[in-house]
This record gives structure tokens, sequence and C-alpha cells, in this order.
């Protein structure tokens, strides 16, 4: 965990605002991750872009509100920069939320291992129980490959078709909304044994409690096989085998 001081003289997005500012509540997509935990998905809280403009103030205690205690910002210094949240890290760890700045770049080649050192907090902070959201920018790249790749490690018989198809299920069909997004999700066990030949893949390893995860396994066939037949991009099929998963209790 990367818990970040920044000076209390940088402005937040609350004092750069020329127009209305948008008060509704942050959306989140409590995405069920295993039988017993659910991670959250939101965009970037305070984000100033694309016509929104959100109080940061007004998200961070939404947050704060809801019991969140850990908050995984992928987005990078630079970004948050640009969309006048200079300050988020600041005003989370001042609500008492557990800042995780694990910085994905979005102009990078994803990369392997900065994802397998994320997965590794993000894991343990949720299997501590500890009420969890991921942010990057819109929460449809980055934020939804990060809770795919959970989904994958905690549940080692499902397919990564499966689990970009539950992620999207909760949190839109635009969820993992790149080739390389969605192929990265689905060759990302291969890449972890071809790193380390020897060893189980890290997101395939069986966690405490699995077993009971175990008997619905046809279910997440028919979900591969609709996958299969339908190009990256279009997932509706997908979608829909997921939704016979859920209500196997797989997720």
């Amino acid at each position: 965990m990367v818990k970040m001081t920044i000076s209390s003289n940088v402005d937040s997005s609350d004092d750069e605002l020329d127009g209305p500012v948008e008060q509704t509540p942050l959306a989140i997509s409590w995405v069920k991750v295993d039988a017993e935990h659910k991670v959250g998905i939101t965009a970037l809280p305070g984000c100033i872009c694309y016509g929104q403009r959100r109080s940061l103030r007004c998200d961070v205690d939404h947050l704060r509100d809801l019991g969140v205690k850990d908050s995984f910002v992928l987005c990078t210094f630079a970004e948050l920069r640009s969309f006048k949240v200079r300050n988020l890290l600041w005003d989370l760890d001042e609500v008492r939320v557990n800042v995780h700045h694990t910085p994905v770049d979005p102009e990078s080649e994803l990369s392997v291992d900065n994802f397998v050192r994320i997965l590794d907090e993000l894991e343990e902070s949720v299997r501590s129980g500890r009420p969890t959201v991921v942010h990057c920018l819109c929460g449809y790249g980055r934020s939804s490959v990060l809770v795919a790749l959970l989904i994958l490690r905690l549940n080692s018989h499902l397919t990564a078709e499966t689990a970009i198809a539950v992620v999207r299920d909760y949190h839109g069909p635009g969820a993992i909304c790149t080739v390389r997004q969605y192929n990265f999700v689905k060759e990302f066990r291969q890449r972890i044994e071809r790193l380390v030949p020897n060893k189980p893949s890290e997101a395939g390893l069986v966690p405490a409690g699995a077993a009971a995860l175990r008997e619905p396994v046809a279910a997440a066939a028919v979900a591969a096989a609709a996958a299969a037949a339908s190009p990256p991009v279009q997932a509706a099929s997908v979608a829909a085998a997921a939704a016979a998963v859920m209500t196997g209790a797989v997720l």
C-alpha cells in the first residue's frame, strides 16, 4: 500500500470549477468477485472531463459515508493533474480511506508484473473484509481489467471470457473496452505461466473455501463457448451466460 502525503495548499477540483457541479452520488458498480466478496468500480472521483464537472469533496464524502476502507487509484499523477483532482489522494487519506496509489499508464503496454503486484494488494484488502473500490478515469478500462483478473485469481475454474462477462454484467457492456484489454485478460494466466514455468499460475491458485464454487463449472463452459463465437467487443451472448453463472452461486 502506498500512502500519499500531498501538500495541503494544492487545490482540489472544487476550486477550479467554472460551471455547475454534478451533485449526484458517485456511481459504484459492486462486482461480486467470488461467493463472499465484492469490489466496487467507479469513475475517478471529482473528475472534470468529457463534459462532467464533479465535486471531489462530495465524491470523497460519499465514499466515506458508504464505509469504504480501501481505494485503489490506477491513474497516474499526470492524469490526476490533467483532470483536476491533484488532491484526491490527500482527501481520501483525510477521511481515513487507505489509499493504494498503483498507477497504470494508459499509454503503455499492460504489464503482467505490475498487475500481479496490484492484485496482491487488492486480494489482501478484499479477503480482510474491507469495503474496497477501484478507480481509473471512467472505470471501463484499467479498473475493469483489474477486477476481471481478481475474479480469475479467486475462481481457478472460471475462464477469462466468463470473468469478462461478469464484469460487463455488473458494470455495463462497455467494460474492458478495447481488444488489447480483452486479450490481456484472456492471456493473463498463460503469461504468468511463461514467467514462472515451474509454479502454478498466480491467477489460478485455488483459494480457501473455493471448493464450494466448483459445482457450476458447466455454466462457465457455456460462457466460454459463447465468447468463442463472438468478437471481443460484442459480448452480449457472454453476458447472458454470465447471468447463468451468477444464479448458480458461482459469483
